[in-house]
């Protein structure tokens, strides 16, 4: 489901400016094999049931200073992973699906030459609308939303501080590998990643209707920095164990006690970016 100036979605009640969404309902179809093929059914009276609806999906878009405070605060390690946020994607005008109890189990940062920053969200929604009504026509479509109130973003955007969206070359990665001569270590693409496994836990117990999780387990997290970078006139060494730092407009994420998993050095051919991959641990 793209999203663009005809809609947009909501993190915590701040708005951002989505490119794309997918929440997908899954009805989660519990089949009888003995209630096929039989003339006459004793016990269960029909084929199938269904179990409890599954809400899974995400969102890419454009980083905005206030969603990025939001992202962070979200993902902290200590007390924002394991707590749920809502979510609204707002698809077509005048048109809402509502996600109240959200877990994230990805989280990515990234920008390159040439773009904005962007973030993309995997989460698992704990229950979502189990109707959902698109509204109103292609034209009013097009008109899109048209209240800043509604929007809450910045009006205008960027208004000559280029943080909404921020753009890649307002961003930057610490200078963490040690460099000797006069030139410069230069990066052109980086993508920061964290990932959490998210468990719905669901107990045994007769109910009339189908049964919410009783809990929900949040697992180990991962984390990886990929950065792709040139080197102009200089010597840098490559480091087995690092800390270092992603920059994103005014926000700073620390990184600590990085492990090199990968670097990737290819024939100058052409002009080649170093290419290194470390995984977090800290």
């Amino acid at each position: 489901m793209p999203i663009g100036y005809e809609g947009y979605a909501k993190l915590n009640g701040k708005s951002g400016l989505c490119t794309g969404a997918s929440v997908p309902r899954t009805r989660v179809r519990l089949d009888s094999a003995a209630g096929y093929g039989a003339d006459w059914v004793e016990g269960i009276q029909t084929p199938r049931n269904y179990d409890w609806d599954t809400f899974d999906g995400s969102l890419t878009f454009e980083v905005t200073q206030e969603i990025l405070s939001e992202v962070i605060t979200w993902m902290d390690y200590t007390n924002g992973r394991n707590t749920s946020r809502p979510i609204e994607i707002h698809s077509r005008f005048d048109s809402e699906q509502s996600f109240p109890e959200c877990y994230w189990n990805s989280i990515s940062l990234s920008a390159s030459e040439g773009s904005l920053a962007e973030c993309n969200i995997g989460f698992v929604a704990i229950d979502g609308p189990k109707e959902y009504v698109a509204k109103d026509d292609f034209i009013n479509n097009r008109t899109g939303v048209t209240s800043a109130a509604d929007f809450k973003l910045l009006n205008p955007l960027n208004s000559n501080v280029n943080s909404d969206p921020v753009p890649f070359w307002k961003t930057s990665i610490s200078n963490a590998w040690s460099t000797a001569g006069t030139g410069k270590v230069e990066p052109i693409s980086w993508t920061l990643t964290l990932n959490q496994d998210v468990q719905k836990i669901f107990t045994c117990g007769y109910s009339s209707i189908t049964k919410a999780p009783d809990y929900i387990g949040i697992g180990q997290i991962t984390g990886e920095l990929q950065v792709e970078m040139l080197i102009l006139n200089d010597t840098i060494t490559i480091s087995d164990d690092i800390n270092g730092s992603v920059t994103i407009g005014s926000t700073t994420i620390n990184l600590g006690n990085m492990k090199l998993e990968s670097h990737t050095d290819d024939v100058q051919s052409d002009m080649v970016p170093v290419s290194l991959v470390y995984s977090i641990f800290g």
